[in-house]
């Protein structure tokens, strides 16, 4: 279900919404905050659908940014997108490393020697 959410918000209502000629008549504030809320909500979505399947997956900033970026490097809009990007990127890579394998243990259950394996198998794929 969350992936046919991610397909059809970024392959549908994103370039709708976010098509200049749809846009046509709205204040440039009211477009600009359209276009982030929903590159910040495409952003979540991609994490938790990685949070599903128990992986990190570091969301990559929209392409139209390194576009923008090319044409004019001063472009302080996508420089603020890229800047989001690293610190979202730098929160999830924190939460990742502060894990500890004593959070197995703190359960109800007795884990076995392999509870620890795996901890460390997966916080090495992660």
């Amino acid at each position: 279900a969350i992936r046919q959410l991610m397909a059809l918000s970024k392959e549908v209502y994103f370039p709708l919404l976010t098509n200049p000629g749809n846009q046509e008549g709205w204040p440039e504030v009211i477009a600009k905050e359209l276009t982030e809320n929903l590159h910040r909500f495409l952003a979540q979505t991609f994490v938790t659908m990685g949070h599903m399947n128990g992986e990190t997956l570091l969301p990559l900033p929209p392409e139209d940014v390194y576009s923008s970026m090319e044409k004019n490097q001063h472009d302080k809009d996508s420089v603020h997108v890229l800047e989001t990007a690293v610190i979202a990127w730098t929160r999830q890579i924190k939460d990742i490393l502060r894990q500890e394998p004593e959070a197995v243990l703190n359960g109800d259950t007795n884990p076995g020697p392999t509870a620890e394996i795996e901890f460390w198998a997966n916080k090495g794929s992660n």
